[in-house]
């Protein structure tokens, strides 16, 4: 299929979706769509003084959460993909490539609740078919799993993020529908865009908290992550880390804390990066409006110690992490922010990394929501320990979308993402530009079962 011919497929089939969504709403009797399980936007949520608490550490790794329902069932709910779109410069080279894009995936999402804790697992994974360069077909990985455990004075939280992506997954998921669990600071950096290069990632966290008096508690964490090239040039590496803190509740709703935290960088055998630790201690503020409000920031110094440089081997700086979450009856907010040090996304030697997020959601009419997701990232190389030249990339990206039910089971979505991104490398080696931009429009067919109840 030609360029010009994918293009005239996918107007089409974008004018066809408009006119659905350009329908007049229907009337208060006649029947609509229910909120899908896992739904963002809560327009009919539980109310607030319904919710249980959120029992997370404020001092820990993993952010703080709006809480739970009791209401809440176990289910089971499988759904199907199919995205039409044309991208602009699928490579992400500076000689853009006008290509259409299928996207076929299928994904499951299991919430099983029990007395002492709950299972979340949420998978989806397929295909990409580009028209205009077969080559370039690949597939797509990305799963996460948590399980939670809540004892009279202990509590444990274990979760793993995986995913396997043809490209960097800063952005991606506006293009697939699917995206990391994680905040930045637990994943491995992929903030530089690298084009076509395959990668593999993990991340894993385990955490537990215990309950020192009714208001202060221990929280002791580890974690441990990698991020593969499989077919590429690009940096290997692992990381693994702990973490140990003291929260203390000022009042119903605000906890104040402090931790210490080890993080150790490791790059295989063949990269160019040098292996080093770095050592954080921070202040943490945590406030919680169960429901409707979920902040937790944190700040402190941050040194990082190479290893097998005699000299300059040590950086100084700050690292800060902040997550939020809010939501109302119509609207919900997520945001994310961290500045620390990083393996350098597989391109820099090690790198001071400045990554930022955030996702809005808000019901626009009975049948039609809105989504907009924005995206920024800073990596610039560790001179101090690496020894070469400053290198720097600044990324962002934009993603909005339109969704509107057709009945019980199906959805569709209109989407548009836009990548760009700005540095100093005068050519594309190793898959990376120094000044690129990417467009993406097409339509989404979403379909899903009701969820299967789980007993």
């Amino acid at each position: 299929m030609s360029a010009r011919n994918s293009l005239r497929s996918v107007a089409i089939v974008l004018v066809l979706g408009a006119s659905v969504f350009a329908q007049e709403e229907p009337s208060d009797t006649e029947r609509t769509a229910p909120p899908v399980a896992g739904a963002t936007v809560q327009d009919v949520a539980t109310p607030a003084d319904a919710a249980i608490p959120d029992t997370r550490p404020a001092a820990g790794m993993l952010p703080l959460t709006l809480g739970s329902f009791a209401t809440e069932r176990s289910y089971l709910l499988p759904s199907l993909h199919i995205i039409q779109a044309m991208d602009s410069n699928p490579l992400m080279s500076t000689q853009s490539d006008l290509s259409g894009i299928t996207a076929l995936s299928g994904g499951l999402e299991l919430h099983r609740v029990s007395r002492g804790g709950q299972l979340q697992v949420n998978y989806v994974g397929g295909g990409l078919l580009y028209s205009a360069d077969s080559t370039l077909n690949s597939t797509f990985q990305q799963a996460g799993v948590q399980q939670s455990f809540e004892f009279r004075r202990w509590s444990l939280i274990l979760a793993d993020d995986m995913s396997y992506t043809p490209e960097s997954s800063f952005g991606f998921g506006q293009l697939t529908g699917g995206g990391n669990g994680f905040a930045p600071a637990q994943s491995p950096n992929q903030s530089i865009l690298t084009g076509q290069s395959k990668r593999l990632s993990n991340a894993l966290v385990g955490q537990a908290n215990y309950l020192i008096t009714a208001r202060s508690s221990i929280t002791v964490a580890g974690t441990f992550g990698l991020l593969r090239f499989p077919g590429g040039n690009l940096q290997e590496s692992n990381q693994g880390g702990a973490l140990v803190g003291y929260n203390h509740a000022i009042s119903p709703r605000d906890t104040v804390g402090v931790n210490y935290s080890l993080n150790m960088t490791r790059f295989q055998s063949g990269s160019l990066g040098t292996n080093f630790d770095t050592h954080a201690w921070q202040l943490v503020y945590g406030r919680r409006i169960t429901g409707k409000l979920a902040l937790q920031a944190s700040a402190g110094p941050e040194i990082g110690v190479a290893h097998g440089v005699a000299a300059g081997g040590i950086t100084t700086g700050w690292a800060t992490q902040e997550a939020l979450q809010y939501r109302l009856r119509k609207v919900e907010l997520n945001t994310s922010y961290s500045h620390t040090i990083t393996a350098g996304a597989g391109v820099l030697p090690g790198a001071h990394t400045d990554q930022a997020q955030a996702d809005f959601n808000r019901r626009l009419s009975r049948t039609v929501d809105g989504t907009l997701s924005v995206g920024y990232a800073h990596n610039s190389n560790l001179q101090a320990i690496s020894g070469s030249a400053t290198s720097a990339f600044s990324t962002e990206f934009v993603g909005a979308g339109l969704q509107r039910p057709l009945n019980h089971e199906t959805m569709l979505v209109l989407r548009y993402m836009f990548q760009h991104q700005s540095g100093n490398a005068l050519t594309c080696g190793l898959g990376v530009c120094g000044d690129v931009s990417r467009h993406v429009i097409g339509m989404e067919l979403d379909w899903h079962t009701r969820p299967l109840l789980i007993h």
